[in-house]
This record gives C-alpha cells, sequence and structure tokens, in this order.
C-alpha cells in the first residue's frame, strides 16, 4: 500500500493547475485507477475532488486520441472516394481493363464503399462530441462546488478547462459538417451514376 506521503504527492500533482498537458493517456488511466482505489491516510473530500478531475481530463485525453484515430480513417475514406470518382468520371483505369459495363459497376460499389466508411466516422466523431458536451457539464459542476466550497483556484481551473474543451468541441463539428457535406456529394454523385440501383445487384 503507498505511503500518506505518496499520495500526497499525487494528489499535489493532480490538483496543481499547472500541471503538463502532455502527460500521456496510458498514465493518466493508471493513476485514476490508484484514485479509484481509495488512499490511506488521505483525505477522502480531497481525494474525491482530485478523482473527479482526473476523470475528465481522462476522458478529454480519451476523445482526443479516438478524435485522431477517426480523423486518419476518414481522410483514407475521402482518398478512395476521389481516386474512385476519378477514375470512374474518365471512364479510363480500372473500368476500361475489366469491360465498361462490369468496370462501371465495380466501380460504383467502391463508391458506395466508401461513403458507407465516410458515414461510419461522422458517427463515430458524433459519439466524440456527445462526450466532449457531457464533460462541459460536469466541468460546470466542478466549477460551481468548487465555488460553494471557497475554492475560487479551482473554478478558475475548471472554467479554464471548459473553455478548451468548448474549442475541441467547435473544431471537431466543423470537421463533422465537412464530412457529412463531402457524403452528401459523393452519394448525389453516385445516385446520379446509378439511378437504377445496378451497382447493388
Amino acid at each position: 500500500m503507498p505511503s500518506s506521503r505518496f499520495w500526497a504527492k499525487v494528489l499535489d500533482w493532480v490538483a496543481d493547475p499547472r500541471e503538463s498537458p502532455d502527460s500521456t493517456y496510458q498514465r493518466q488511466v493508471a493513476l485514476l485507477t490508484k484514485l479509484q482505489r481509495g488512499a490511506e491516510g488521505a483525505d477522502p473530500e480531497r481525494l474525491g475532488v482530485a478523482r473527479a478531475r482526473l476523470e475528465v481530463r481522462v476522458e478529454l485525453s480519451r476523445v482526443r486520441l479516438e478524435a485522431r484515430e477517426t480523423a486518419d480513417q476518414a481522410a483514407e475514406a475521402l482518398s478512395r472516394l476521389g481516386d474512385v470518382w476519378s477514375r470512374l468520371s474518365a471512364g479510363t483505369g480500372e473500368a476500361r481493363a475489366t469491360g465498361q459495363v462490369g468496370g462501371r459497376r465495380q466501380l460504383l460499389t467502391q463508391l458506395r464503399s466508401g461513403i458507407d466508411d465516410l458515414d461510419a466516422c461522422r458517427g463515430r466523431l458524433d459519439r466524440q462530441l456527445g462526450t466532449l458536451r457531457r464533460l462541459q457539464d460536469e466541468l460546470d459542476g466542478q466549477a460551481s462546488r468548487a465555488l460553494e466550497g471557497g475554492r475560487e483556484d479551482l473554478a478558475r481551473e475548471a472554467a479554464a478547462r471548459r473553455a478548451g474543451i468548448g474549442r475541441l468541441l467547435s473544431d471537431l463539428a466543423a470537421r463533422r459538417d465537412s464530412w457529412q457535406a463531402e457524403a452528401d456529394r459523393y452519394t448525389a454523385i453516385y445516385e446520379g451514376a446509378d439511378p437504377g440501383g445496378a451497382a447493388g445487384e
């Protein structure tokens, strides 16, 4: 069992607003796990505050990681869509090599698949946006409780983190709208090129 001195240092580190923001997600999770198990000799109220604040940091780090992964997947889907549309509109490459009708159907199938992949990325981003909005609500609650307890420093920190989440929300929402616009554009292309649904036969 870690000593009370160790836990005092941990709680100070968690509560320090100067804490480096580049702590890894894995390190945060490991520390949160220790906090959730409790701390011998630690003040329960202070421990609860530290745990709640770190939970927000862990969730935010997770969202950032997932958002980067989702962005990479969306970029790959958009690249494939652009390539397929280029070959489809030019009538060359695979379409010509495999025969005009068969090649066109194959490209339309690939186009539909790329649209579905982009829609899946948008759906994941929607869930990430929902998590960020929940974290904003949690930080609002933390700021209110801090003020009630006379901890204006913690209230300011919560407000600052909420503002940071707000900026991330705006960035991700703009990215989500961009993906939606691209999905709509390629869907219109697909439906115009395959009005009878031949590609799905």
